[in-house]
């Protein structure tokens, strides 16, 4: 068999994997006590390593 093209679907156009990334944020969420709800808001249109840094920055900020 021959490869002649790879397919990326990046942005969820082709699949639809929105329900797939709010459990992977949910569970990373909870197992380090923070509000899945909050960080699943900062997930659109972002690199996850940015995620991870905003939310450990929100995280410090909440009283």
């Amino acid at each position: 068999m021959t490869v002649c093209a790879v397919l990326f679907d990046v942005d969820g156009v082709l699949l639809d994997s929105a329900a797939a990334r709010r459990k992977v944020w949910n569970t990373w969420s909870l197992a380090r006590g923070l509000d899945p709800e909050r960080v699943w808001q900062l997930t659109f249109g972002r690199r996850p390593e940015d995620t991870v840094k905003d939310a450990a920055i929100v995280s410090l900020l909440v009283v």
